[in-house]
């Protein structure tokens, strides 16, 4: 039976002159019964509603205990004389020491070849070379991560640490004929390097998470010069544990 708001008001007024519920409600003939599911299911509406908000509150704090990234990289070197593409890898360990702040250790790898040739300019003669260059940087610092979404986690990071390139340079000789035994000459150097950035990383299940991108401003300075790069990532991150 469905009791109105008039008589929902009559009946509390009467219940606080003195009256019973019982006595309140016979007079406006409506079974006590009535009141009683009514308050029922206004009790277990809200029980349910505690229950989501409570859930998905708890789904939202999920934090595991380690996080493990690899996956693909790139980098773009910003020089004005160097203006080719890198390609690599990039491998971070992250440990979450509360729900927002995690220290990262993070690895990445960059290789490129190429070939140029040289005019000599006494004897006129075309002399042909190969370039190989790697470059990695070892890093370590916080990473920021906004956990209010149950899948999407984006995050920032600021790391500082070590970067290490190699040059190797391949004298083929003139052209032609190219030499089977070219001279060799090996440059490296080592130097200060830090990387500032961030990402968005999209859950797939409690151990995978995809990194939809990661994208960073990675400075390292080295005798060969200071190069300004931009780096990108992204890859699978492994999920272990929760907190």
């Amino acid at each position: 039976m469905e009791i109105t708001e008039e008589k929902k008001q009559k009946i509390l007024e009467a219940v606080k002159a003195g009256e019973s519920l019982a006595q309140a409600a016979r007079a406006w003939h409506v079974p006590a019964t009535s009141l009683g599911r009514n308050q029922h299911m206004s009790r277990i509406g809200a029980l349910l509603c505690l229950t989501v908000l409570f859930s998905f509150r708890a789904l939202a704090q999920e934090v595991p205990r380690a996080e493990l990234f690899g996956g693909y990289s790139l980098l773009r070197p910003g020089s004005l004389f160097e203006r080719q593409v890198k390609h690599g890898w990039n491998a971070a360990l992250t440990v979450p020491v509360t729900k927002w702040l995690g220290i990262t250790s993070d690895f990445d790898g960059f290789y490129k070849s190429s070939q140029a040739s040289l005019v000599t300019p006494f004897s006129n003669r075309l002399l042909a070379y190969d370039y190989k260059q790697t470059f990695h940087s070892f890093l370590f610092g916080p990473q920021f991560s906004w956990r209010r979404h149950p899948r999407i986690t984006p995050f920032g990071q600021l790391l500082i640490g070590v970067g290490y390139r190699t040059i190797r340079v391949e004298n083929r000789g003139p052209v032609p004929p190219l030499i089977e035994s070219p001279f060799v000459s090996n440059f490296s150097d080592s130097g200060f390097a830090a990387a500032a950035g961030g990402g968005v990383d999209l859950k797939l299940s409690d151990k995978f998470t995809y990194r939809l991108f990661q994208a960073d401003y990675l400075n390292d300075q080295a005798d060969l010069g200071t190069r300004n790069n931009f780096r990108f990532a992204t890859g699978i991150v492994f999920r272990f544990g929760k907190k």
